[in-house]
C-alpha cells in the first residue's frame, strides 16, 4: 500500500473520530513570512482539517466572505499547528486547498523524466539574436531581468503544478539559477 493510500485511510478514520470537532489551524506563510494566527474552522480538500495536516501546504478556496477573494487568497501557507474550536457554525468556516509545497522547496530535477530536457537546456540560454542571452542586445539588465523574471515565474507554478510538471519547473529553476551564477544576476 502506497503512503498516500495510507495517509487517506487514518484520516478518514481520525475524521470519523472527531466527528464534530473543527480546527483551526495557525499557518506562516511560506518563505518565512509572518504568522497569520489562526485560520478558523479550516475546511481542507472538503474535510474538516486535523492534527495529520501539520505540515501540509494550503491556499484558500471559495467560497469567500462576501464573494471577494482576499488580498492573501494566492499566498500559501505551512499549517504549523491545530487548535480545536467548538463553535464553528458553517458561517465562520475558512475553505482551504492543499498544494505541493512552499515556493523555494522544490524537489530536486529529475532531467531523464523531462524527455525535452536537453532540447529546451540548448535554446533557452541560446545566445542568438533576440535572445536576452545575446551580449550585443543592447540592454545592460539583461540577461539577469528575464532570468529573475522566469525563475520567479517558475517557483510560483511549482506551487500549484502536477509531480510532472514540477519536476519540470525543478529543472528549469535549476538551470535559472545556475545561468543566475554564471551571470553574477542578483535574484
Amino acid at each position: 500500500m502506497k503512503k498516500s493510500q495510507l495517509r487517506k485511510i487514518i484520516r478518514k478514520v481520525i475524521n470519523e473520530q472527531n466527528a464534530g470537532v473543527e480546527y483551526d489551524i495557525v499557518g506562516y506563510e511560506c518563505g518565512g513570512g509572518p504568522s497569520w494566527g489562526n485560520f478558523p474552522c479550516m475546511y481542507l480538500d472538503n474535510n474538516w482539517a486535523t492534527t495529520l495536516n501539520i505540515g501540509d501546504v494550503f491556499m484558500l478556496s471559495p467560497p469567500w466572505s462576501g464573494g471577494i477573494p482576499p488580498s492573501n487568497s494566492k499566498t500559501p501557507y505551512i499549517i504549523t499547528g491545530v487548535t480545536p474550536n467548538s463553535q464553528c457554525n458553517g458561517a465562520n468556516t475558512t475553505f482551504a486547498h492543499t498544494v505541493n509545497g512552499c515556493p523555494g522547496t522544490v524537489a530536486p530535477c529529475n532531467s531523464g523524466a523531462w524527455p525535452n530536457y536537453s532540447n529546451w537546456l540548448t535554446s533557452w540560454s541560446n545566445p542568438a539574436p533576440p535572445s536576452p542571452f545575446d551580449p550585443n542586445n543592447g540592454n545592460p539588465n539583461q540577461p539577469c531581468n528575464h532570468i529573475c523574471q522566469r525563475l520567479i515565474h517558475w517557483t510560483t507554478n511549482w506551487v500549484t503544478s502536477g509531480p510532472y510538471q514540477q519536476n519540470v519547473l525543478s529543472c528549469k529553476i535549476d538551470e535559472g539559477n545556475n545561468q543566475a551564477s554564471i551571470h553574477g544576476c542578483n535574484c
